[in-house]
């Protein structure tokens, strides 16, 4: 009698095969049978027709043909469609580069454009038809999900999965931010899809859903292809319905007073075209109740929220007070208060430099300042 092996301490029977430790089993992959069978058997026929069955017989000869060319064109899309979802990128360690191409082109391109823009340290992202700031965190987690997709090809020629770990997923934002880098010394807005990145005036130019529209001659562009921060939520229609409801509003608040009523409209015009020749600002004084909040909020939807920053008065005079303030048109505040002499220098000193459109130094948290920066934006209180 032959005496059975007992299995070792973990359960496992001692005559089956293990991979080292640290080095994955190895699943044999499927292979497309029918389509291998389909294709040599085509390339029999087509070598020989006197194959096929039913002799000479012409029709019955395409018939399969036809039917092993379906089934190579279904083995063919069927490796089409693994490589869209999951693209094979180059060793990390040898061509970090191409690794940060093909995942830009592949998730971070949409009909042949960019979505992705690294100005001034920052990540900006077109996402539903409009440029908005994402955060490093952000960044970091979009770029480490979609390398989870990926696959590359080891040392003995076989796919395998990306590994995705934290200086993986670093090298490889440190390139993608490399080949989407926009100089800072450019200011926005900016044509970013030219061979050099061209400046554009932002004069009299309102930003909706997808467009970017000259108020003054009606021209339009798409506002993907110029780099201009923000926008308003609502798609522009140059043959929009009266707004009666509003005009009845403002009937309410200003009765016969036709002077005060056209300086508003003034203003919000000013606003929206992201002039900044006035060199002025707004202040509404008026009892509670009388119309300052909902005219703010109004101005602020036409606007769009991601154009406004509302900081508290007394953060305007702080160190990194201004840093939202950064591709705003509007700074709106309500309910002013100052507490004493110091924050009431400190804040009228910054007001004034924004609404004459002076440079000013804009401190940044865990970035480095932004040395005469121009802020376009006009203050509203």
């Amino acid at each position: 009698m032959t005496r059975k092996k007992k299995p070792d301490a973990a359960g496992s029977d001692p005559e089956k095969k293990t991979a080292p430790v640290g080095k994955p089993i190895k699943k044999p992959r499927k292979k497309g049978r029918k389509a291998a069978a389909a294709k040599e058997t085509a390339d029999k026929l087509r070598a020989d027709p006197s194959l096929v069955p039913g002799g000479d017989d012409a029709a019955a000869r395409e018939k399969i043909l036809a039917d092993a060319a379906a089934l190579l064109e279904a083995e063919d899309k069927a490796k089409s469609d693994a490589d869209e979802r999951n693209p094979v990128l180059p060793s990390i360690r040898t061509n970090p580069l191409g690794c940060a191409v093909i995942l830009k082109a592949r998730f971070f391109t949409k009909n042949g454009l960019p979505q992705v823009v690294y100005y001034c340290q920052n990540w900006y992202c077109y996402y539903e038809e409009l440029w908005a700031l994402r955060m490093d965190d952000d960044m970091d987690g979009f770029v480490h999900n979609r390398l989870s997709l990926c696959r590359t090809v080891d040392s003995e020629g076989d796919l395998q999965d990306f590994v995705v770990s934290r200086a993986n997923v670093s090298e490889v934002m440190y390139h993608i931010s490399d080949i989407s880098k926009v100089p800072s010394h450019i200011e926005a807005p900016f044509f970013h899809l030219r061979p050099k990145p061209e400046a554009m005036d932002a004069s009299g130019k309102m930003v909706t859903l997808g467009q970017i529209t000259d108020m003054l001659t009606g021209e339009q562009w798409s506002n993907q292809e110029v780099f201009m921060p923000n926008g308003a939520d609502w798609r522009f229609n140059a043959k929009a319905k009266e707004p009666k409801l509003w005009h009845k509003f403002l009937g309410q608040l200003f009765g016969d007073r036709r002077d005060e009523l056209d300086l508003l409209q003034e203003w919000f015009g000013y606003v929206l075209s992201g002039d900044t020749w006035a060199q002025k600002g707004l202040i509404l004084i008026g009892p509670k109740r009388a119309g300052k909040g909902v005219t703010g909020r109004v101005l602020k939807s036409l606007l769009g929220k991601s154009m406004v920053t509302s900081p508290a008065l007394r953060a305007i005079g702080d160190r990194f007070g201004l840093e939202d303030a950064v591709d705003k048109r509007l700074c709106l505040m309500n309910d002013a208060r100052l507490s004493n002499r110091q924050d009431i220098m400190a804040v009228i000193e910054n007001l004034l430099r924004i609404i004459a459109g002076d440079p000013v130094n804009i401190d940044r948290k865990n970035k480095p300042a932004l040395s005469a920066h121009e802020l376009k934006m006009r203050v509203d209180g």
